[in-house]
């Protein structure tokens, strides 16, 4: 729910003012691009949908981070097809690599559409990872019963009887 496109483009990309509140007027990137798209689906629904590359390596406390370890990253949103949903694919470089960037970026929307099947608008490998980091509804009721009764006493003898008891 970021808003670093509507910032690139209002920033560096508008020729006058009335470009820039037209870009502004929206209130994600998401919205901007979903609108984007969806009039591009309109006019040519074959292929694979995607923007061009923008350097987010300064855009909040995170990728500078990342920066200062020597690893730019950039933004792509990429919609497989004319009915699927967009998604925002962060590219990590090093700042050093002299490498083509709208090549390796090519590379990853291929390999973005190629894992996402019929039907599911995000990659596999990020399914999987998401899935397999999900705590299950009991497991995090209990998780939350055990982090609540340690919490209700200050007494640290009291907290270890506590647990031993339950």
């Amino acid at each position: 729910m970021g808003s670093y496109l509507i910032n690139h483009i209002s920033g560096e990309l508008s020729k006058n003012d009335i470009e820039k509140s037209r870009t502004e007027q929206f209130i994600s990137d998401i919205h901007l691009i979903i609108y984007a798209f969806t009039k591009f689906a309109f006019e040519n629904n074959k292929g694979i949908f995607y923007t061009s590359p923008i350097d987010i390596s300064k855009a909040d406390a995170a990728t500078e981070l990342y920066c200062k370890k020597g690893i730019k990253v950039y933004s792509v949103f990429v919609q497989k097809d004319y009915s699927s949903r967009p998604i925002r694919l962060d590219i990590p470089f090093r700042s050093e690599e002299a490498e083509d960037i709208r090549s390796r970026v090519v590379e990853a929307v291929k390999a973005a559409a190629l894992w996402s099947y019929p039907g599911q608008d995000v990659p596999l490998p990020v399914i999987l990872a998401h899935e397999k980091c999900s705590v299950r509804r009991g497991c995090a009721e209990v998780l939350y019963a055990e982090m609540i009764s340690r919490t209700t006493t200050q007494d640290i003898f009291d907290n270890i009887v506590k647990v031993k008891l339950g």
